[in-house]
């Protein structure tokens, strides 16, 4: 696929497939240069926002995968502030759901006009037509599954109440969503 990803070829780590599957790292990257780069990154295969440096030594290393209507992100990054303002979430025409899984450190997050801490015991679902922004912390690791729309409210026709607030993985559903990202970041995909 013919995106920032293939100009990144020459910078940091790429490894690149033609399903839509790839990895990239920052490694050997300047500060500036990989967070410009992963800003590039998050903006085509998420949904537009804004990055920064919470530390003057910004790294990432990004695993991608493609699973039909599902992209499944696995993400070790620096600290840092990843916000979608209300004027992004206004003038993007294509509605998408992110959810957010914290296998390690933490990461304050403010969705609409809830605030809340995420952990390794709870997931959140984020709807991009709302404001948000998360705030990683030192040692974040984190999974997510960027999906359409009409893919989340065909399962969960709630999910604009749903979106905001913490969902924890020890009841419900949750449960075996925790254990099959639990599954992807211990195994990875390419294995399974």
């Amino acid at each position: 696929m013919a995106i920032s990803l293939g100009q990144a070829k020459g910078r940091g780590n790429a490894a690149l497939s033609d399903d839509g599957n790839w990895s990239w790292s920052s490694k050997g990257m300047t500060a500036a240069a990989a967070l410009a780069e992963a800003q590039k990154l998050g903006d085509a295969w998420i949904a537009g926002n804004r990055l920064e440096s919470r530390s003057g030594a910004y790294s990432i290393n990004w695993r991608h995968y493609e699973l039909g209507p599902i992209s499944i992100n696995l993400l070790r990054v620096s600290p840092q502030r990843v916000e979608r303002t209300a004027e992004m979430a206004r003038t993007d025409r294509k509605k998408s759901y992110e959810l957010v899984l914290m296998r390690g450190g933490r990461a304050q997050i403010v969705h609409g006009d809830q605030e809340t801490e995420l952990t390794g015991d709870s997931l959140i679902l984020l709807d991009s037509t709302r404001p948000w922004s998360l705030e990683f912390g030192e040692g974040s690791y984190c999974q997510s599954a960027h999906m359409s729309a009409d893919w989340v409210t065909r399962w969960l026709p709630t999910a604009d109440t749903v979106a905001g607030s913490p969902i924890f993985t020890q009841r419900g559903w949750a449960m075996p969503l925790r254990a099959m990202f639990g599954a992807m970041a211990e195994d990875g995909i390419d294995a399974a």
